[in-house]
């Protein structure tokens, strides 16, 4: 029973360690892609000077395209919209901005 129970006790010990490898190799890479909000403001616009940003909720992300805006206005903008966010949301986001 014992060496069931310690054979038992590796497995979980292996399945964890493996799950937390998985788990930090996923955010690692999120951090270094442009697909998670506040990665993608790191890691696509450094030391870019911007003439407006929008924030907003999932409209403002999906029907303002701020290449358009900058192609029409000569200006330069960036799109910090978040889908399913509330004002405090957004003002987290504005906030993770200027602190980059």
């Amino acid at each position: 029973m014992s060496r069931f129970l310690k054979h038992i006790g590796l497995i979980i010990l292996f399945a964890s360690i493996v799950a937390n490898a998985i788990s930090y190799l996923s955010l690692w890479s999120l951090r270094q892609s442009q697909f998670y909000k506040p990665a993608f403001l790191v890691n696509s616009n450094k030391n870019k000077p911007f003439d407006y940003i929008v924030l907003g909720a999932s409209t403002g992300l999906t029907t303002l395209d701020t290449q358009v805006i900058d192609h029409e206005l000569q200006t330069n903008g960036l799109n910090l919209s978040v889908d399913n966010t509330t004002i405090s949301s957004n003002y987290l986001m504005l906030q993770h901005f200027i602190a980059e």
